[in-house]
């Protein structure tokens, strides 16, 4: 949740000059399942309310067994789906195969835990509001040399 936090203050700070690009990197019993939740959400334009009930229940799946499905199905319907095509989308092979990329390009980066942050291609270690800040501001503000470089 620490990581949700910063991500809200780093969006609210730099409102439309910053992008958040989600990628998933299942790791846990649950999480693949988790991660096609989301993806199917935003199927419907919901990506960001699924994302959010599931860190804020994260304690309840993470390892949880026996019908994990069936939580997934309760909770997208709290968030008003539509629960015959988020089923549908749970099974199809788009979503599955764009979680499968983005591990795919998780394993290319040498990334090997969630939550991993990039700004501009580089990778953030310890990532805090200030830092993130920094680094984006150096990039915002920092002056273009418009004749090329000597």
């Amino acid at each position: 949740m620490q990581a949700d936090f910063i991500l809200k203050e780093i969006m609210e700070k730099y409102k439309g000059k910053v992008q958040l690009i989600v990628r998933h990197l299942p790791l846990e019993q649950n999480s693949l399942d988790a991660a096609k939740a989301m993806e199917s959400a935003a199927n419907q334009g919901h990506f960001r309310e699924m994302e959010y009930v599931l860190l804020t229940h994260q304690e309840e799946w993470r390892n949880k067994s026996g019908d994990f499905r069936a939580f997934l199905v309760q909770k997208a319907n709290e968030i008003g789906l539509n629960i015959p095509q988020f089923n549908r989308d749970l099974e199809s092979l788009n979503v599955g195969k764009r979680i499968e990329q983005d591990r795919n390009d998780a394993t290319d980066l040498g990334v090997r835990t969630a939550p991993t942050f990039f700004v501009n291609g580089r990778k953030v270690q310890h990532a805090t509001s200030r830092h993130f800040s920094q680094i984006i501001d150096r990039i915002l503000f920092e002056p273009k040399n418009i004749m090329g470089e000597r």
